[in-house]
């Protein structure tokens, strides 16, 4: 009896996996797509730009503008019914806060300090970091404070490392503050790119009135032309399309390989198969999932690819030598360096 129910659920799943590939639909809006983003290569920095300021800040989005590039975030709904711009449902890692995100009123965490935490996540990538890569991001202006007298060019690696804390940017991070999305739009609507990654710890209701505001937010502020909407949740994607169809929707998805879900909603979600709901015009995957004949296959469908989150430059390297559209990173000033190297060698055959 036990190994004909196994059986049975091997079969079961088998079809699962060929309905899923044979029956999720492709509609993406390519016309629109050219509109937002008409750029042959968007870089997108992953919550700002995330090794050199703290995550999902006002400071580490400055540093992707500054780069004249676009920036991903993430946002939620807060208990007084703001979106607030964080990734966690809980405060304990990126503030010195405690508890959950949705148990705050906006007031209270705004009175958080949402920079600190992140001084000694900086000064051990900071040792991580060869003297070539320091030196590279002290002429971007990512480094050094105005305390900083020193010539980076003359300094060992030795020497920067004993530097005083107050050297450093990272040390006029203290205090920084959760910023609303509100505030966000306010400062870089219009300017570049965002991807605004919509996070609902509970799905169902919930996660649709996050979708239906952040879509009214948008239209509020009249960016429509200017930002995407991702979500790993298709519904959301969904309340964002009923809400205002004209924004974009990009489909977050992966191999969920680490993810606490039931097996066939793994199987479901990698494969699109809420795309007749969700209408996705972007796809935002797991690198992982990054091949050739990935590529060519979704670009015959008319998507741009943003692969997610892609760090390494050998890797940036070889997606963009595959077509992708954009790359999600930590290290956005890489993907810059990155594409303009493969351009040059591509020009150079």
């Amino acid at each position: 009896m036990f190994i004909k129910k196994n059986v049975k659920l091997v079969w079961l799943l088998l079809l699962l996996v060929l309905v899923t590939q044979d029956c999720a639909t492709h509609n993406p809006r390519v016309s629109k797509i050219t509109e937002v983003l008409p750029a042959k290569f968007t870089p997108l920095g992953h919550r700002g730009t995330r090794v050199f300021a703290p995550e999902n800040t006002l400071s580490a989005f400055r540093f992707a503008a500054k780069l004249g590039v676009g920036f991903e975030l993430d946002t939620m709904m807060c208990k007084s019914g703001e979106l607030v711009v964080i990734h966690d449902y809980t405060l304990e890692r990126t503030t010195n806060g405690k508890g959950a995100v949705s148990d705050h009123t906006l007031s209270e965490l705004k009175a958080l300090d949402a920079g600190s935490y992140f001084i000694p996540i900086f000064q051990e990538k900071l040792k991580q970091m060869s003297l070539d890569e320091i030196r590279n991001a002290a002429k971007k202006g990512f480094l050094f404070s105005k305390k900083f007298k020193g010539n980076v060019d003359k300094m060992s690696k030795e020497e920067i490392l004993v530097l005083d804390i107050s050297n450093f940017l990272v040390d006029t991070y203290r205090g920084e503050k959760i910023p609303t999305l509100a505030e966000v739009l306010d400062e870089f609507g219009g300017k570049v790119i965002i991807d605004i990654e919509i996070k609902s710890e509970k799905a169902g209701q919930p996660a649709i009135e996050v979708g239906n505001a952040v879509a009214k937010l948008v239209t509020e502020k009249k960016l429509e032309s200017k930002v995407f909407i991702t979500s790993f949740n298709p519904f959301v994607l969904e309340a964002v399309k009923n809400t205002n169809p004209s924004i974009l929707r990009g489909q977050i998805y992966s191999s969920f390989a680490d993810a606490e879900l039931a097996f066939y909603k793994k199987v479901l979600l990698r494969n699109l198969a809420f795309n007749k709901n969700a209408e996705p015009d972007i796809l935002a995957m797991g690198k992982e999932l990054v091949n050739p004949e990935y590529v060519r296959e979704m670009h015959s469908y008319g998507y741009k690819l943003y692969p997610w989150t892609v760090n390494d430059p050998i890797e940036m390297e070889k997606f963009i030598e595959y077509g992708v559209d954009g790359i999600i990173s930590d290290r956005v000033d890489l993907v810059i360096d990155s594409y303009h190297k493969v351009n040059k060698s591509v020009l150079s055959k």
